[in-house]
């Protein structure tokens, strides 16, 4: 067996460390597994491993995690890869109740009695089949403290056209709704991976905004998407980075991060996940060097914005004294 897919979370709440990674046997069968640090921080010692989301043979389940607040780490899971089966996305969470007590609990807070956790012990996020297979971006809570979730979809199981689809904890049951095509398949090369969508990603400071990548004719782009009323819909708010050759793909939107700085992503060549050349970008504003490439680049378009490139060439002398 291997293993895979480490996702370390601190609980500051109980002071250890939960780590959820995935066993890849040789029968195909993928099992998560969480480890407990009983030593807090002191040791690197995780005595406590427990197969966690454990669907059956020849399954290979998907999940993600993330901390809210001190004491509890949400989960959405899926139930193999999209490419195998009608593929389902369920969430449940861990929660550090007090003291030496700890629970994994449904969306409606009930606990489950250990680990693994079943399907009959989590909550159904997204059935699979109407809207043809779902693979999950990130889970989180918005402002109210609702569970939500970014996902993908392929409508008719069909990878040339992927849509992206928010959902959420209504109290009763999770609601779903489509934000926006994704356009087509992160690889093209005929393979499981087809099922890569170029990513999507909750804002880190405002949950009510996501970050999208965009395929429109073998040209992508990084979009800001927003809603005013709890994910119903959906609205265009920004064109983050415009569309352009290279692939622009894996945004993510770091929590606390400074107010210049609304995301990061890749951008370059990705073939396969194990052939790839690319670089890490940030949205942060233009450097005067490159204020000063786009002057130029206007001015070969229209001969009277000379003015701003003289603007810039005082500043640039300023700053490097030529």
């Amino acid at each position: 067996a291997t293993y895979s897919y480490a996702n370390p979370v601190f609980l500051p709440s109980c002071g250890r460390v939960m780590v959820f990674f995935r066993q890849n046997r040789t029968d195909g069968t993928a099992v998560w597994f969480v480890a407990r640090n009983e030593d807090q921080l002191a040791t690197t010692n995780f005595p406590l491993t427990y197969p966690l989301w454990h669907m059956g043979t020849g399954k290979r389940p998907y999940i993600k995690v993330m901390r809210n607040g001190d004491n509890a780490i949400d989960v959405v899971a899926t139930t193999d890869h999209p490419a195998t089966a009608v593929c389902d996305v369920y969430y449940f969470r861990f929660v550090h109740v007090g003291g030496t007590t700890y629970q994994w609990q449904n969306a409606a807070g009930e606990a489950a009695p250990a680990v693994p956790i079943g399907l009959a012990q989590s909550t159904l996020v997204l059935s699979g089949a109407p809207v043809g297979n779902a693979w999950i971006w990130q889970v989180g809570r918005d402002d109210t403290g609702a569970p939500i979730a970014l996902m993908s979809t392929y409508p008719g199981n069909d990878v040339s056209e992927h849509k992206y689809r928010f959902a959420r904890w209504n109290g009763t049951n999770f609601s779903t709704t489509e934000i926006r095509s994704a356009g087509g398949p992160l690889v093209t090369i005929p393979s499981p991976s087809n099922y890569y969508s170029g990513g999507a990603c909750f804002d880190g400071d405002d949950p009510s905004k996501v970050y999208l990548s965009v395929e429109n004719g073998g040209l992508w782009g990084v979009e800001k998407w927003a809603t005013a009323d709890n994910g119903a819909t959906w609205g265009l708010e920004e064109v983050v980075s415009p569309p352009a050759f290279g692939k622009v793909v894996r945004p993510f939107s770091p929590k606390g991060a400074h107010a210049d700085l609304k995301a990061l992503w890749m951008r370059g060549r990705y073939d396969t996940y194990i052939d790839f050349a690319a670089v890490l970008e940030g949205d942060t504003p233009p450097t005067d060097e490159e204020l000063l490439v786009n002057a130029c680049l206007a001015v070969e378009a229209d001969p009277a914005a000379i003015a701003s490139i003289k603007t810039l060439a005082a500043k640039l002398r300023a700053l490097y004294a030529f």
